[in-house]
């Protein structure tokens, strides 16, 4: 199940167990059945099964949160992200729950958080996860936290503790060997340098964690890379080079926020070959995607007056 593959899982834990087996046996096969089932989709027999396990748990307040935990996975697998807050928050908040647990649940409610653009309070549940990694001497707990910050911190314009995160969590990656995360972090890096003119670094940060995206076949990873690149020499006028990293991009299968940043390099590059209306109808197009993003509708409204004045428009 750590590997994803639910299907694998499902085969091993479906088929019905010899009677008499441990009590702890039982309960980490219903939970683990359940969470598999919910990862292929089979979301009704998923409920079976965490019923099952409320069954199990009865009156323990410390399997009860565990159960909640599980069931806020399934809620986010689900993309029900105001079930899976509940489910996290009764979890984190049961005094009987042992501290990976209660980590877990914290990381949950973070998860749903950022779903919800509320980078303020990312930064908060991940801040506390950091303290529990490190009571807990969970380095590869405490690396995850310090990447979503140095994330949520450049999202809320802090870009020095996005820098200081950021490196930090491409670090501990890099000690503990985590190759699939140091790209993240390379990405969330390169960001902060960029921001604060540092070109030349922001530029290796990305080609680095381009590589490894491409090694891994990981297309968020790469699309986000590829984007940055673009944007980079968008703002130093290379425009073949934007179109060139643009082009790359192309050849992904982006998803979700990764779609709508191949959109506004395009309406970039239309701007910069003084295409004025592509880009106009572009950039509105984008607007109303963005805003629960304050850092993008910024921008893409700054656009827009930019292209007003090129056009010579008036208020």
């Amino acid at each position: 199940m750590r590997e994803e593959k639910a299907d694998d899982s499902l085969s091993l834990l479906d088929p019905e167990p010899p009677t008499g087996m441990p009590f702890d046996v039982s309960w980490r096969r219903t939970l683990a059945l359940g969470s598999a089932q919910c990862k292929t989709g089979k979301y009704s027999a998923a409920a079976r099964r965490f019923a099952e396990a409320e069954h199990l748990a009865a009156t323990d307040a410390s399997l009860q949160a565990e159960l909640a935990l599980f069931r806020g996975r399934c809620e986010l697998v689900k993309n029900h992200v105001d079930a899976a807050e509940e489910f996290f928050s009764r979890a984190e908040q049961s005094v009987k729950a042992d501290p990976f647990t209660r980590m877990y649940s914290l990381m949950g409610l973070g998860v749903c958080a950022q779903k919800n653009y509320e980078y303020e309070k990312v930064i908060d549940l991940y801040s506390q996860v950091r303290t529990v990694s490190r009571t807990l001497k969970a380095g590869p707990f405490e690396e995850r936290a310090l990447g979503v910050l140095g994330f949520a911190y450049y999202e809320v314009g802090d870009l020095q503790k996005a820098k200081e995160n950021s490196l930090a969590a491409e670090k501990l990656a890099r000690e503990l060997h985590q190759r699939r995360d140091q790209m993240a972090w390379l990405l969330n890096s390169g960001r902060a340098y960029g921001a604060t003119g540092q070109s030349g670094l922001a530029r290796e940060d990305y080609e680095k964690a381009l590589a490894l995206a491409l090694e891994f076949h990981d297309d968020a990873i790469a699309a986000k890379c590829l984007h940055n690149l673009t944007q980079m020499e968008l703002a130093h006028g290379t425009i073949a080079a934007a179109e060139h990293y643009h082009n790359q991009s192309r050849s992904l299968h982006p998803e979700g926020d990764d779609v709508r940043d191949q959109t506004l390099d395009e309406a970039g590059i239309a701007a910069a070959k003084h295409d004025w209306p592509r880009a106009e109808a572009l950039f509105l197009e984008l607007l109303p995607q963005v805003r629960k993003v304050p850092r993008l509708t910024w921008s893409i409204q700054a656009s827009l007056a930019r292209l007003d004045v090129a056009q010579g428009k008036t208020a």
